[in-house]
């Protein structure tokens, strides 16, 4: 059953084909840029897991698909949290904030500091 609204019908509404382009500073500043759709797609994340994660074992594979399940990093160990919080406050500033958030009905917020011993 097709449900006529105005003079489309619901189908022809699914296919969206609009674009809106970011801002040209937004996209300068972006951290993918157009080049990412040549090069092989394994490669592409190979690349991105090894400059935006902290492996703590290496990976062995990056990806196993077999239809309807994909593996990604096969042999890889992370730690979920060090990736998370603790690399991002390593190096010269050796300090961070942790955010919980406000509670219900108040206006105070918990905020955390958090170090590593020099």
């Amino acid at each position: 059953m097709t449900i006529q609204s105005g003079t489309h019908a619901i189908e022809s509404m699914q296919l969206e084909e609009r674009r809106y382009p970011p801002p040209p500073e937004f996209a300068k500043n972006a951290n993918a840029k157009p080049d990412i759709y040549n090069k092989p797609f394994e490669d592409f994340w190979k690349e991105e897991a090894l400059k935006r994660v902290s492996w703590f074992q290496p990976f062995d594979k990056v990806l196993e698909w077999k239809l309807p399940y994909a593996k990604w990093f096969l042999g890889g160990k992370l730690n979920v949290c060090y990736n998370c919080v603790d690399r991002h406050v390593e190096g010269s500033r050796r300090q961070g904030r942790l955010l919980l958030g406000r509670r219900a009905g108040r206006s105070e917020a918990h905020h955390y500091l958090f170090g590593f011993a020099a």
